[in-house]
């Protein structure tokens, strides 16, 4: 996995979606997380809150989903 950017790690959470009890995150726009994946899709599942914004998901390169992440109600969308 490769992080670009500023990425800050929350830890202790409980939530049973949160892989290993934490969180990354970032607040600057522009940042980006990629990782190489052999599979058949991807799963993104977040919280969402009015001070959160849009992430844009690529494949190959290929912008495949935006999703926003401002609506105040839990998220898991199937993307790919």
């Amino acid at each position: 996995m490769t992080y670009t950017g500023t990425w800050n790690t929350s830890t202790g959470r409980t939530y049973a979606s949160d892989l290993n009890g934490d969180v990354h995150y970032t607040t600057t726009n522009g940042d980006a997380f990629s990782c190489t994946f052999t599979g058949t899709g991807i799963d993104f599942r977040a919280e969402k809150n009015s001070d959160q914004g849009l992430v844009d998901f690529y494949l190959d390169g290929v912008l495949q989903a935006t999703v926003d992440t401002t609506n105040p109600t839990r998220l898991s969308q199937r993307l790919l």
